[in-house]
């Protein structure tokens, strides 16, 4: 018997259809999500819950409403177009933020909308019908009300209502309401090289995130630090220098990037610098990715778009500037130009990205160009800095890409080796560690693993050859730092301790997210800097984890590398930005 879909029905859905097809589609979306969450924290448990689950939600559902439910089509079709358009309406406005409006929303309107069925059987089908409506609105009109802040470690989206202002636009009212002063700095030093305590790049004197001399007390129950000074900051993803008591990074503020001049005992604007460019994705949003690197009184600064650009580091005067796209042809990669230069012998080096133009290296005194290298085998994509290493006796920038790791002479850019492990597309973002001397550990996410590489020298040539090599150790974009024989750092995000000689993990724990952290060498002593904006204390102990104190200081989302100079340690996110003077070294040492 056919029955009317608008009409009175005999069967056990008041429609003429069984919602046992709509509880099963619902049960099987959200144990499948649930599931992930019992997995390791990675790529593949994110692509199941974030965008599998959802599409696979969406798409049964549809299959299931317009080929099996035995509705008139004018039923069938009218739900159908609007839960797409809907969605449409949703994503659309959003542009490159869209797809995660759209696998956020998919599986609540599912869920919306069959449960809706499941609940409703006993209604008559006006009435269903109209609920229906109504239940897929309210399903994705919700997140009509929120604003998605790109994804943290666990590739899950970042939530806030949409009437909110951002931390950008509160920033930039800040800034026009108190204004800057710009200009001169403190005064010019006679000897402008960078001294004991000072930090001059990237995770600092030696790239490597180590602090060798600074010692600290503990106990911060009793003896916690202080906050000196804490204020917003714009956009980005920029670590800092410190010189004396100079402090520089880099941040987005509208349609500029910036290269900041702050002084580190009251964190005011001594000075800036804006290059017009603006450079935003959906994952980590807008600002510069690259740290400022201070080198004799100038300070050189990458942008996320490419541009280079060296500025006298106690007035912010520029002295000259280039643009990577121009010089090589390069693009600037998905998540933006993230290599902090380098400076050696005269010349900076940053990564270049382009199609047989690995590293571009430039006079630091003029800007022209000195020489762009190339790897024998193409490498285009990287989110690493050029390293300098001295192995053998030669000294030697390392390079991190997509097709494994090579070494350039530092004056003229000649390959001197390469190593191949290559990544399927998946980015390298984390510097290479030296190890013995002559062994790198190189350091890949989402799944791909960790790798020890031994470079040999023998009559003069070259040779390099895998020692050991684990999916169980997976850094993505946070650097780990070498202890005794141990690296500390973090497998997705499960801080860890792994033993050098073999590749093995000696501890994991949770907690700390998708942080960043230094080591404090004579001490033994790890200051983690959690995602969630929080400073931690840990012991480099490859017996047992040992956390010995916490205390929070951001909030939102925290990515960027912490610093330690002057027994002052110095924080950020892409909203905040903070100074905290740590407690003298005395009672309660981890190591004496």
């Amino acid at each position: 018997m056919s029955v009317a879909p608008d009409g009175p029905l005999a069967s056990p859905s008041r429609a003429g259809f069984s919602v046992v097809p709509a509880m099963v589609i619902l049960a099987v979306i959200w144990l499948l999500t649930g599931a992930t969450y019992l997995m390791e924290t990675g790529f593949v448990p994110f692509m199941i819950r974030g965008v599998v689950a959802p599409l696979l939600g969406g798409v049964v559902t549809l299959t299931w409403w317009l080929g099996f439910t035995g509705l008139g089509w004018r039923d069938k079709v009218l739900v159908a177009v609007f839960f797409l358009a809907a969605l449409g309406l949703l994503t659309v406005p959003h542009g490159g933020n869209g797809m995660f409006y759209l696998f956020a929303s998919l599986p609540v309107a599912v869920t919306a909308w069959l449960g809706w069925l499941a609940l409703t059987p006993w209604l008559s089908w006006p009435s269903r019908r109209i609920g229906l409506f109504i239940a897929i609105g309210l399903g994705v009109g919700f997140f009509s009300l929120v604003r998605i802040q790109g994804i943290d470690g666990d590739f899950a989206p970042e939530y806030e209502w949409a009437w909110k202002p951002t931390s950008e636009s509160r920033h930039l009212a800040e800034v026009d309401q108190v204004g800057a002063a710009i200009g001169q700095g403190p005064d010019r030093p006679a000897n402008m090289k960078a001294g004991p305590g000072d930090w001059p790049a990237f995770r600092g004197p030696e790239r490597d995130s180590i602090v060798q001399d600074t010692t600290i007390g503990t106990d911060w129950k009793t003896n916690p630090p202080k906050v000196l000074w804490q204020h917003l900051i714009g956009p980005g993803w920029s670590s800092f220098s410190v010189v004396g008591k100079l402090l520089f990074t880099q941040e987005q503020r509208a349609e500029n990037e910036l290269i900041v001049c702050y002084e580190t005992e009251n964190g005011k604007e001594l000075w800036n610098h804006a290059v017009p460019t603006r450079f935003s994705e959906p994952v980590a949003g807008p600002g510069p990715r690259a740290t400022p690197t201070y080198f004799d009184g100038k300070i050189y600064a990458q942008g996320a778009n490419g541009h280079l650009v060296c500025l006298d580091a106690y007035t912010g005067k520029p002295l000259w500037a280039k643009d990577l796209r121009t010089d090589t042809g390069a693009e600037p990669p998905q998540w933006g130009f993230s290599g902090s230069p380098l400076v050696h012998k005269g010349l900076v080096s940053v990564f270049a990205g382009a199609e047989n133009k690995t590293l571009a290296a430039y006079q630091a005194d003029t800007g022209e160009q000195a020489w762009i290298s190339s790897r024998k085998t193409r490498a285009e994509l990287s989110y690493c800095s050029t390293h300098l290493f001295t192995i053998h006796g030669v000294e030697q920038l390392i390079i991190l890409t997509d097709r494994g790791a090579a070494a350039y002479e530092p004056v003229t850019g000649k390959q001197i080796w390469e190593h191949d492990w290559e990544t399927n597309g998946v980015a390298r973002c984390i510097q290479p560690a030296l190890v013995d001397g002559s062994d790198i550990i190189i350091g890949t996410g989402l799944g791909v693993g960790a790798q020890r590489i031994h470079v040999a020298l023998t009559d003069g040539q070259w040779a390099v050859s895998e020692v050991w090599k684990t999916g169980r150790f997976k850094s993505y974009y946070n650097d780990m730092v070498i202890h005794e024989g141990h690296a500390y750092g973090y497998d997705a995000n499960m801080f860890v301790c792994v033993d050098l000689k073999t590749g093995e993990i000696g501890w994991k724990a949770r907690g700390y997210g998708s942080g960043q952290t230094l080591l404090l060498a004579r001490q033994g002593l790890l200051v983690v800097l959690t995602e969630k904006g929080e400073v931690a204390l840990v012991e480099a102990n490859p017996k047992a984890h040992k956390e010995l104190a916490r205390l929070k200081v951001l909030e939102g989302k925290t990515w960027n590398h912490p610093v330690i100079a002057h027994g002052k340690l110095f924080v950020r996110n892409g909203a905040e930005i903070a100074c905290l003077e740590l407690p003298k070294a005395g009672a309660g040492l981890a190591k004496e």
